[in-house]
């Protein structure tokens, strides 16, 4: 029986070698490179971040450029609307003080 016994743990101590063997052909990832790549991505994912909110700004300043180039346009338009009424009334006024002089020309 010790026989048996023996030859067991003497079987089962093999496997367990042979387990622990096994396991050191694996490299091991050194620690300094698992905390360099979450840094790595943590700035990755700040850089990202930092360009998505630049992008934001400049959209919103275009958009601010546009709309003040929008109503610059109108204003000019407007201005130019109303000289050229004014243009039309003094012409006009003209043209009509022209034909009171002339009807007064004829009834001389």
């Amino acid at each position: 029986m010790k026989t048996n016994k023996l030859a067991a743990m003497l079987l089962v101590a093999s496997f367990a070698l042979a387990g622990c063997g096994n396991n050191a052909d694996k490299e091991a990832e050194p620690a300094e490179t698992k905390v360099e790549e979450k840094a790595t991505d943590a700035k990755d994912s700040v850089d990202e971040k930092a360009e998505d909110k630049k992008d934001a700004i400049d959209e919103k300043a275009e958009d601010a450029k546009d709309s003040v180039d929008e109503k610059a346009d109108d204003k000019k338009d407007s201005v130019d609307e109303k000289a050229d009424d004014a243009k039309d009334a003094a012409k006009d006024a003209a043209e009509e003080e022209l034909e009171t002089e002339d009807n007064a020309g004829e009834n001389k």
